[in-house]
């Protein structure tokens, strides 16, 4: 997919090599001119309820898959593509630190409450915290976002209620408190490192920074200025295909990620065009994750000088106020380097591709006191 915009991330042009897709037997196909102009209609009708331009949407370069990738066929492109994919968002990660953050104190509300109040049809995620995020493991997700964000959301997600798109919103995640964002970022250190035994600790840590923020200042769920969420069908609430699952980390979920079917095609392009239209940056290594105001949104269409939603320790549920980091706090990592490559020899030390699944109960124990996340 190419998009006519100046939003940096909106492409899809991450191809592997003719000779790994011949091999792969991978096969495209033309996009059916039907149904591509039927997607563009329902957009248009989304971008008129934003009051937004739609950008204009060409298809994928080679076109879309006749079929959806075997499991083989995603986990091979997955090992030569994410690789490459992961290094550029940590650099690009990695250059975030220069931008500072001057933040606005604006209070934090339940997103749920808003949207319901702009009669939107939507559902959100009733799972738990993992059990890696230290005193808040198994407690509710908390639905809060900044005011300014939840207010943007509810016109996207109303837009997409339209009786002629028919589309809603199934929230999965918003504000992180400190532990919950610190667990996560753990419980990916020990994934990645399960999951590529061959890698040394500076691969899984650039791997594993690349999918959950490895500090405060790259959170935007810190700062509770992003969003997960994903797409389902009004009606029969089936969720749409994007290609993969809700919090997969890899090449499939990236969005420069190419070899999708149509349906996969039209989903990615719905999510990513609603967000931007309504003012969101969409995470370049994550298809459900949208954010405005943090440090990741000084970059694309929206240029930014300081980002206006820095992280947060807590907030009041009553009154919306919130407690931010001191300035010395927000990049501090939560684990330092010989705390990760601890974490890899753990996983080392599991049965890879078995049963056997670390203790997180021991590992909250030894690995939250240190860090800014306590």
């Amino acid at each position: 997919m190419s998009i006519d915009s100046t939003h940096e991330d909106m492409t899809m042009n991450g191809y592997a090599n003719d000779n790994l897709e011949s091999v792969l037997g991978i096969k495209f196909v033309d996009v059916p001119d039907e149904r591509f102009d039927k997607m563009k209609r329902k957009l248009q009708i989304v971008a008129d309820q934003l009051d937004r331009a739609l950008p204009k949407i060409m298809p994928p370069a080679k076109g879309v898959l006749n079929a959806k990738l075997s499991a083989n066929q995603r986990n091979i492109l997955n090992a030569v593509l994410w690789p490459q994919y992961a290094k550029r968002h940590a650099e690009h990660m990695a250059n975030l630190t220069s931008i500072p953050i001057q933040d606005t104190d604006e209070p934090m509300v339940d997103i749920k409450d808003v949207i319901a109040k702009r009669d939107v049809s939507f559902t959100y995620s009733t799972l738990p915290f993992h059990e890696a995020c230290g005193n808040w493991a198994g407690k509710d997700r908390v639905m809060y976002v900044r005011q300014e964000i939840a207010h943007k959301a509810a016109s996207v997600f109303r837009a997409l209620n339209h009786r002629e798109v028919r589309y809603k919103p199934h929230l999965e995640d918003c504000w992180r408190p400190p532990e919950v964002q610190k667990g996560l970022y753990i419980r990916r250190v020990i994934r990645i490192a399960r999951e590529n035994p061959s890698w040394d600790m500076e691969q899984v840590k650039m791997h594993a920074s690349s999918l959950t923020a490895p500090a405060p200042g790259f959170a935007g769920h810190q700062a509770g200025a992003a969003i997960d969420w994903q797409l389902r069908r009004t009606g029969d609430e089936n969720f749409l295909d994007s290609g993969n699952y809700y919090a997969e980390g890899g090449a499939c979920s990236c969005l420069d990620f190419p070899y999708l079917t149509f349906n996969q095609f039209r989903t990615r392009v719905f999510f990513l065009l609603t967000a931007h239209m309504g003012a969101f940056k969409v995470l370049s290594t994550e298809n459900w994750h949208m954010s405005s105001g943090d440090r990741g949104m000084v970059r694309g269409e929206i240029k930014m000088a300081t980002a206006k939603y820095g992280p947060i320790r807590s907030f009041n549920k009553q009154t919306g106020r919130t407690e931010s980091y001191e300035a010395g706090d927000i990049d501090v990592p939560f684990l330092i380097d010989d705390q990760i490559q601890e974490l890899v020899d753990l996983a080392g030390a599991l049965q890879i591709g078995g049963k056997s699944k670390p203790d997180y109960k021991d590992i909250v124990r030894r690995f939250f006191n240190a860090g800014v996340a306590k």
